[in-house]
């Protein structure tokens, strides 16, 4: 968990593999998304596993630019 809301309350990080079910792509396409900054992964320890917050990762699948199974976008 990471608190980063302004109310305290704990945003769950989601792994990698999760992110891309989610979105029905692949685990590299996540890599590249937040290679080009589409999704900001935190890791907890350099070089660690990489996992994005799940207020961001629902934020953009309610919006119009990422769709499930648009790898290429």
């Amino acid at each position: 968990m990471l608190k980063n809301k302004k109310d305290g309350s704990a945003d769950r990080l989601v792994p990698i593999h999760e992110v891309a079910l989610r979105f029905g792509v692949s685990a590299d396409t996540v890599r590249r998304w937040s290679g080009v900054g589409r999704l900001h992964e935190v890791r907890l320890v350099p070089g660690g596993r990489r996992y994005f917050r799940e207020s961001e990762v629902v934020s953009i699948m309610r919006g119009p630019a990422v769709r499930k199974g648009a790898a290429h976008e």
